[in-house]
């Protein structure tokens, strides 16, 4: 599921089990809250370093992450 999203390489990365990441979406779609918060705690630096990266500007970066959310 996750590479369909285009999530490739993501074992890589900190928090990134893909496994654990589609069980949190999978929990997050039946509308356990818990997980929601997870998935922000092991993706949101990853998030937010895409988006700065891509804007290259901080602030816009929070509010992006923050929207993704």
């Amino acid at each position: 599921m996750l590479a369909g999203l285009g999530i490739q390489g993501i074992q890589d990365r900190p928090g990134g089990d893909p496994a654990g990441l589609e069980a949190l979406l999978l929990q997050i779609a039946a509308g356990e809250h818990s997980a929601l918060e997870e998935l922000y705690h092991r993706t949101r630096g990853a998030v937010y370093a895409m988006a700065l990266s891509l804007l290259k500007n901080a602030h816009d970066a929070q509010d992006i992450t923050q929207d993704t959310f």
